[in-house]
């Protein structure tokens, strides 16, 4: 059973407790957004992690991408460069905003300084690698990436990110 979070927590959490209560085992599988990522993160979150799906770029499994995947060596990269300069795992916030700039100064280095320029240096972007995917940008998307970016993972038993299966 797939249970999609709603704003009323307070309900389900009542409901598990019922049920616990009551002497039904429940094993709920919860999908959430990438924000759920940080959960999994969570020491306290435990055994209820274990299974959350959320689609997620490719940076929480970047060691287990085939060698020849076009992100496989900027991901590592970035993963070792955070590690080290951090002393913990990256998430996919922090590469959402090296993306953002590594863009922005691609952006300038083709458009110059000038807005205009620079925005439609931004536009003319494709193929462009990041963290969170592979950017191919035009003047009516300006998200720049599409559904292939992402992955659908899971947290497992060890509290480690997994693809899903």
């Amino acid at each position: 059973a797939v249970e999609v979070p709603t704003l009323d927590h307070h309900r389900h959490r009542e409901q598990r407790q019922h049920d616990t209560a009551e002497g039904h085992e429940q094993m709920v599988a919860a999908f959430g957004p990438e924000r759920v990522e940080q959960l999994g993160r969570q020491p306290a979150a435990g055994e209820a992690a274990e299974g959350i799906l959320f689609p997620a770029g490719r940076l929480l499994v970047a060691d287990v991408l085939p060698d020849t995947h076009p992100q496989k060596a900027l991901l590592m990269k970035y993963k070792k460069d955070y590690e080290e300069a951090t002393k913990e795992a990256p998430s996919t916030f922090g590469g959402h905003a090296y993306d953002a700039f590594t863009l922005l100064v691609k952006a300038i280095e083709v458009g110059g300084a000038d807005k205009e320029k620079a925005r439609a240096a931004l536009e003319g972007l494709t193929g462009f690698v990041g963290t969170a995917g592979i950017f191919n940008f035009s003047a009516t998307d300006h998200n720049g990436l599409g559904m292939d970016a992402f992955e659908l993972l899971t947290v497992n038993k060890n509290c480690k990110f997994v693809l899903a299966q």
